[in-house]
């Protein structure tokens, strides 16, 4: 569980962990990133009230380091044989929800991480939308090839095996995020989505994706993939579908209804990190949308 600016939302995430009812031990790894909230008070009056605090290990980052260090930071920190995830401002709904994804990854050696159905809630916990992902059945299947197909995979229930990391250094990863976790997870093997509902998923105003522009997360979505293709993908069919995926994101980024109030700093991180690899007619239309904006 990573968490930052979390105080509103840290104590019912934490109890949806210990509130887990399993027949195997379980850690409740939290790496604060150095909040400058109530955050780590609260998660330290847990620690000292709660029943089962024993179980759980703190990380208290003397420093802000960011999401993605704190994301890979914490996964390095991880012991178990499995590893669940679940951001500070999300929560487990399911007393049973690890007890049954484990017990399916241990009658399924073909299959290296799992998923289940989940609510979106707003900020007073109110439901937005239930029962997610709404797919056809036979999209509960996972493979590296479907993974972006209907996007269903979300990380407050994902639970995957600890070993598919045994051989990637992830400090070789400067944009890691769960979508470079699902890409090695399913490298050699399945995903399945669960037909049962764990989880209530957080809709803030201070989250950190919510509270992005279009562009940053379409910027940041372009690099991780960027990275999964260069660093995971050996697969050649995998690579084009990458390939569409990239330039598809390149388009949302110089969409004229979202490139309006873009800082320079970004155009360059574009320039140097993309647009050189792209077609000449390509370049030109940024350009063009850019001078049409700035000039």
């Amino acid at each position: 569980m990573i968490t930052y600016g979390h105080e509103k939302f840290i104590e019912q995430s934490i109890h949806g962990v210990l509130m887990q009812k399993t027949d195997f031990e379980i850690e409740l790894l939290i790496s604060n990133d150095c909040s400058p909230d109530s955050t780590g008070l609260l998660i330290q009056t847990i620690l000292k009230t709660h029943p089962k605090a024993s179980c759980i290990k703190y990380i208290n980052h003397p420093k802000n380091i960011g999401m993605i260090p704190n994301f890979v930071s914490a996964l390095k920190e991880c012991r178990g044989k499995y590893i669940a995830l679940c951001d500070g401002d999300d929560y487990w709904t399911d007393p049973l929800k690890l007890q049954k994804q484990v017990d399916f990854l241990e009658a399924n050696d073909n299959y290296n991480i799992v998923w289940t159905k989940f609510n979106k809630i707003d900020e007073l916990g109110n439901i937005i939308e239930e029962d997610i992902p709404n797919f056809k059945q036979d999209l509960a299947e996972v493979t590296s090839e479907n993974l972006l197909e209907d996007y269903r995979t979300w990380t407050l229930t994902s639970v995957f095996r600890s070993n598919v990391l045994k051989n990637i250094n992830l400090s070789e990863f400067k944009y890691f995020k769960d979508n470079s976790l699902y890409y090695i997870a399913l490298k050699n093997s399945l995903g399945r989505i669960l037909n049962f509902n764990s989880s209530n998923y957080r809709l803030h105003d201070s989250g950190v994706w919510s509270s992005n522009s279009d562009f940053q997360n379409n910027l940041a979505n372009f690099y991780n993939f960027n990275e999964i293709q260069n660093k995971v993908i050996d697969n050649k069919a995998l690579q084009q579908n990458i390939n569409k995926t990239l330039r598809l994101l390149y388009y949302n980024m110089i969409d004229d209804k979202l490139n309006s109030n873009i800082p320079f700093k970004y155009y360059n991180q574009l320039f140097y990190s993309m647009l050189y690899k792209l077609p000449v007619k390509n370049k030109l239309r940024f350009l063009r949308s850019y001078l049409k904006k700035n000039i």
